[in-house]
């Protein structure tokens, strides 16, 4: 998946991202480049690197976000 105008406005903010694996987590997203996006996860300090090839999608978090956090 290229990336397909996940808005720039969301770096900084939580969001849900669902794997081509079917896996879905929460994470704080770092930045967005043409090849992939970095995030980290709320107790970490490590920033993950992902090619856009493994995102199905991405939103922003929203009340359900404490689901995620358990």
């Amino acid at each position: 998946m290229e990336n397909q105008g996940v808005p720039e406005a969301w770096i900084g903010q939580e969001v849900v991202i669902h794997t081509v694996s079917s896996r879905e987590f929460l994470a704080t997203l770092v930045e967005v480049k043409p090849f992939g996006f970095a995030y980290r996860f709320r107790d970490s300090e490590d920033i993950i690197f992902a090619p856009w090839s493994v995102l199905r999608w991405m939103r922003l978090a929203g009340e359900e976000a404490q689901y995620y956090r358990t």
